[in-house]
């Protein structure tokens, strides 16, 4: 029989790859046909099998490529079907040895002889070899990745079956029966049962398996064999297998302190597998579940109490004639576990472990009630908090994180009668979850922490509506275990160890973010399951069996424990427990700010998420009439860290800037925060808390960079409502100083300049009467804001808006200085806003007359830039004009009439006509409205109520002429507004322009007369000045040649007293004004009284009316201004008296 192979056979060429498995294969297959053994013998077969298994064991090691081990299996993969076929055949053979098909010679006898018989019974041995090699094939194909998948298909089913029935009958009739039996339990060990299979053969297979491991005279590799298949079992079938595997638990227990290695390991297999199938009960739900809970945690607990009890006597010393104390399970455990800093751990560290993890889940939560397991547990594993192999802290860890799931365990005791019984009082269940607490929180280390706040937390609480169906004792246990977890962050975050302190800085972020506010889908939070605390790999039988090196790979990251399955606050606990999340959240950023104290601090990102979760909580659950009072609970945690100080004695002096830095850099933070989660409502209660206690402390800007990041925590407080803390109640001496202080920082030379944020700032003196330096400083900084922009820049109009805005109403009107200043950086600009607001207050401005005497220049001042304004306003910008008149209608209507003079007539002639000019021309290059032209009536007849001017009278004949025909067709020929209505008609008289459509003959005639009395017949041309035909480009057609236009040259006479209306719409008869370089005529004023008489002859009646209607018509005439001209003027007064 040939066992062994060469070297060639055990490394295959790469050419051949193919073929590496086809040549046994294939004799196998051949069989499979040959039922009569005459191509293929027993032998050959046997060889086969001896062949196949080998180089499937070698497969890794002869081929290093994953592709050419695939390649090579393919042969085996595809016969697969057939392979089977003959291993179930060959595997029966053993309950048939003697049913024999062998070749015979010819010259064979036969009768039965001692040669027949010879070659029964090497038939006979040969089926027993033949069956044990198709076993060993078996358990080689199930330990190699690449083939092991073929073993899990139905085909396998009969090779299970078979194996099964090697284990279960009694005396199997084959040679080597012992040993056949134990490589069938090998194979089976390597193999999945399935459910048909367990079903069929499971009863009866753990039956024999409890049989051969009670056998203490048993063989110790059939024993460990036979553990490992009842691990498999209850790995694979724990809800069935459990219940019915109770009787191995005495030799498995009674093995772990065997003196064979081998045999403690594979007794440790069994525990796992107990443990495994104890967990996937999760909470005990049927009535056959509870007994066998009970029984596996009661025996367990026995067995370690008497270990304990045997390991305390071991310690005691005995006589030398006494005999030697039994090992003990503590004892073994020590020996392989160092108990100091710097000893290396035994060669089967990884069992020591394995077996308490297994223990401790197996106690089920009545571990804390045995004083010897629990002492048992913690002295075996707290001398590797402080060794220095690496390995071990992990493994103590995973240890510890049985002990934290163990304590879910306490308050689901087992409802047995006597465990009810037993059960201690609610009082009493309380201080022994306390005790345990204080226990299992002494390790926070290595992700112990999370895992103890993750069990701690418990599920998502239940909606409020159940709350009250709840039962009392269960919520208040659920708040205690809320509490207890707040402890827990707290140690975390304060401890020394970096660490920990970052897992208690992601575990408050997490806790803190409530399910409402996170971003990401609700379905990251799985189903709470205390479980998800124990560590996998301690479920590994590697960890049981490999060495130390295997066992260091292995706990690499076997602490590893996802964070974010911990489930956050709910918004109603966030508010409740909220005074003591803030002192752990207080207590980290503290920390955060000892480390960075020497340089700048760094972006607290995890803990301004948690800053943000828990003011958003308080922010959404108070009510509208605890705003103000939650926005300064929420100000005063703010401003607590302008008294921070670093615990480090060193820090003194020439640190104070720095101190002071990260103080402003940490509150910058806060706020900014703040902002984000907020409303802007209540973030302007929070900003004047915190302004007020910055501007409050005195803080010495040592340098630039402090004096810059001051500068901007208070701009980004303005921008968002902090400003109001000027102007809350108080000492308004000291408020105002320091606005002044802090306006006087952002001004100076060396600091950034202040950007937009700040207009709520510059906003605040005008709610009081600013002195001149509040004044002068409100202009700079609003210059510094708009210095970057262009002049046509979209942004002007909007910040001009933007400071109005923050203008409270009422308040104190613009001072002269500062509007004028604004009213600079006013446009009529398409891509920009119109300012409403600040036209209004321009208006409001204009509407104070009359002015006082330092008003008088700026209010002109302000007419001739919106004169200029609409000078430039461009067809695209044309949207703006109406609204811009008709805000400031009122304001200027007034400085028009100037009904109390205070503008002379040069001034007026220099900026109000032009006005007046520019805004007709405005008018007239927008598409015309009916309700404009009567809303802009008192507008377009202002300038005629004092003073006559050429360019206004032109400026309205002009519109008129464009937008008559309009008018007609809209109102159906109806009037136009009056104002209109007697301009337009004067214009045409004195002009000779077209007829108004409403004026009729009749009147046209008797007007005409009129107008000869006070128009001369002729008049010299009159050369226009350029800048007073600026509105009337492009009208040529409807302005009078120069032999049409009258001049009048009058004396200046006392003003007549004059109705209302008069004031309004002007005098009665009046004819232009001269131009004022134009000198008057004699001739014309000799004319005048004959002109009168001719009328006085015709209407006796008349004749004092007409001559107080021509002076009247001359007091708003240009004064003369030379010497001649007065002169000239003295002869006409003398004529008229005459006259």
């Amino acid at each position: 029989m040939a066992t062994a192979l060469d070297e060639h056979e055990r490394e295959p060429a790469t050419s051949s790859l193919d073929d590496y498995l086809k040549s046994p294969i294939a004799t196998l297959l051949e069989s499979v046909e040959d039922e009569s053994l005459e191509r293929v013998s027993r032998c050959d077969m046997i060889q086969a099998y001896s062949l196949l298994s080998a180089r499937i064991k070698n497969l890794s090691s002869a081929l290093k490529n994953d592709d050419e081990r695939t390649k090579a299996v393919q042969y085996l993969t595809e016969n697969a079907s057939k392979i089977f076929e003959c291993l179930t055949r060959d595997i029966q053979r053993t309950f048939n040895p003697f049913n024999l098909t062998a070749e015979r010679s010819e010259g064979s006898p036969s009768s039965p002889d001692e040669t027949l018989l010879q070659d029964k019974l090497s038939g006979v041995r040969e089926n027993s070899a033949l069956a044990q090699h198709a076993l060993v094939l078996v358990a080689e194909i199930s330990a190699v990745p690449e083939c092991s998948s073929l073993l899990n298909d139905d085909s396998a089913t009969d090779i299970l079956s078979s194996i099964v029935s090697l284990i279960i009958t009694p005396c199997i009739p084959t040679p080597g029966e012992k040993k056949i039996r134990s490589l069938a339990i090998w194979a089976l060990s390597c193999l999945r049962f399935s459910a048909a299979t367990f079903e069929e053969h499971g009863i009866e297979l753990l039956k024999s398996l409890a049989s051969l491991v009670s056998d203490t005279e048993e063989n110790e590799l059939i024993v460990g064999d036979a553990f490992k298949v009842l691990h498999n079992l209850l790995v694979q079938h724990p809800i069935q297998c459990l219940p019915k595997s109770l009787d191995f638990l005495a030799p498995v227990l009674r093995c772990l302190i065997a003196p064979a290695v081998f045999l403690r390991k594979r007794a440790a297999y069994v525990l796992i597998g107990y443990a495994h199938a104890l967990l996937a009960h999760k909470e005990a739900v049927s009535e056959s579940v509870l007994p066998v809970r009970d029984i596996l945690s009661t025996r367990i607990g026995e067995f370690v109490e008497s270990q304990a009890s045997l390991h305390r006597k071991a310690t005691i010393p005995h006589a030398a004639d006494q005999e030697a104390p039994t090992q003990t399970l503590i004892g073994l455990i020590h020996a392989e576990i160092p108990q100091d800093g710097k000893s290396r751990p035994g060669p089967n560290v990884g069992w020591a472990f394995a077996v308490l993890h297994a223990l401790v889940v197996l106690s089920d939560g009545q571990v804390f009630m045995r004083p010897d397991f629990v002492r048992f547990v913690a002295k075996a594993v707290h001398p590797c908090f402080t060794n220095e192999w690496a390995p071990l802290h992990s493994l103590h860890a995973g240890v510890w994180r049985a002990l934290v799931w163990a304590y879910t365990r306490i308050a689901h005791l087992d409802d047995s009668e006597d465990a009810r019984r037993n059960r201690p009082t609610p009082m009493h269940e309380r201080s022994l979850r306390d005790a345990v607490f204080e226990t299992v929180k002494q390790l926070p280390d290595h992700n112990v922490g999370s895992s103890l706040v993750y069990t701690l937390m418990g599920p998502k609480p239940a909606p409020t509506a159940s709350e009250a169906d709840a039962d009392p004792a269960s919520l208040q246990a659920a708040e205690d275990d809320v509490s207890r977890a707040m402890t827990v962050l707290r140690e975390l975050i304060c401890s020394e160890q970096r660490n920990q302190r970052v897992e208690g800085i992601i575990l408050l972020t997490i806790c803190t973010t409530t399910y409402e506010d996170t971003d990401q889908p609700k379905s990251i939070f799985p189903q709470w399951d205390p479980q998800n605390v124990l560590s996998e790999t301690m479920w590994n039988l590697d960890v049981v069996d490999d060495d130390q090196e295997c066992v260091k790979r292995l706990t690499q990251r076997m602490t590893d424990f996802p964070s974010g399955a911990v489930r956050p606050f709910s918004d109603g606990e966030l508010v409740k427990y909220w005074s003591c999340l803030v002192d752990i959240w207080d207590e980290a950023v503290r920390e955060g700010l000892q480390v960075d104290s020497r340089k700048t601090l760094r972006p607290m990102g995890r803990l301004m998420r948690s800053w943000q979760g828990l003011i958003r909580a308080q922010a959404k659950s108070s009510a509208s009439q605890y705003h103000k009072k939650v926005a300064e609970r929420i100000g005063k945690v703010i401003v607590a860290y302008l008294d921070w100080k670093p615990c480090c004695a060193r820090i003194r002096g020439s640190f104070g800037g720095c101190i002071t830095t990260t103080r402003l850099q940490a509150i910058h933070q806060l706020v900014r925060s703040a902002k984000d989660v907020l409303s802007p409502e209540f973030m302007e209660l929070v900003a004047p808390v915190v302004l007020d206690a910055i501007t409050d402390v005195d803080i010495k800007l040592e340098n630039m960079e402090l004096k810059a990041l001051w500068i901007d925590v208070c701009s980004f407080l303005c921008a968002h409502g902090g400003a109001s803390c000027f102007l809350q109640q108080g000492d308004l001496k000291v408020k105002r100083k320091k606005w002044t202080h802090l306006a006087e920082l952002w001004l100076a030379e060396e600091h950034p300049k202040p950007q937009g944020s700040v207009l709520p700032f510059i906003a605040v003196p005008f709610s009081w009467v600013m002195t001149q330096v509040e004044s002068t400083c409100c202009v700079d900084l609003f210059e510094c804001i708009v210095k970057g922009m262009k002049k046509n820049d979209p942004r002007r109009n909007k910040t001009l808006e933007r400071l109005c805005g923050y203008i409270q109403d009422p308040s104190p009107i613009f001072t002269s200085q500062v509007l004028l200043i604004l009213i600079n950086y006013f446009t009529l600009n398409e891509n920009d806003i119109f300012p409403t607001k600040f036209v209004a207050r321009v208006n409001d401005y204009l509407c104070k007359y009359p002015p006082l005497h330092n008003d008088l220049y700026h209010g002109q001042e302000i007419v001739r830039i919106i004169s200029g304004i609409l000078l430039k306003c461009s067809n695209k910008s044309s949207m703006h004009i109406v609204p811009l008149l008709k805000q400031i209608n009122a304001g200027v209507c007034k400085w028009l009439v100037d009904d109390y003079r205070r503008t002379d007539k040069q001034q007026f002639q220099d900026i109000f006509i032009p006005f007046y000019c520019n805004a007709v021309s405005a008018l007239r290059s927008i598409p015309f409205e009916v309700e404009d032209l009567r809303f802009f009536d008192d507008l377009l007849a202002a300038p005629f109520a004092r003073r006559e001017d050429e360019r206004a009278y032109h400026a309205l004949g002009t519109y008129w002429a464009k937008i008559e025909d309009e008018w007609r067709q809209r109102t159906g020929g109806a009037n136009p507004p009056p104002g209109v209505e007697k301009w337009v008609s004067k214009y045409h008289y004195a002009y000779k322009t077209k007829r108004p459509f409403f004026l009729d003959d009749s009147s046209a005639s008797s007007q005409s007369d009129a107008s000869m009395a006070t128009v001369p017949d002729s008049q010299p041309p009159i050369e226009d000045e350029p800048a007073d035909n600026q509105g009337q480009e492009g009208n040529d057609n409807a302005t009078p040649t120069p032999e049409s236009r009258p001049e009048i040259a009058s004396p200046k006479t006392p003003v007549p007293t004059r109705s209302s209306r008069d004031n309004r719409h002007g005098p009665l008869t009046t004819s232009p004004l001269l131009n004022k370089a134009q000198p008057s005529r004699p001739q014309q004023i000799a004319r005048e009284p004959s002109i009168l008489g001719k009328r006085q002859a015709t209407d006796p009646g008349k004749a004092y009316y007409l001559l107080h209607e021509f002076t009247y018509a001359h007091t708003i005439c240009v004064e003369p201004t030379n010497p001649r001209q007065r002169k000239r003027t003295a002869t006409s007064k003398k004529a008229a008296k005459a006259a």
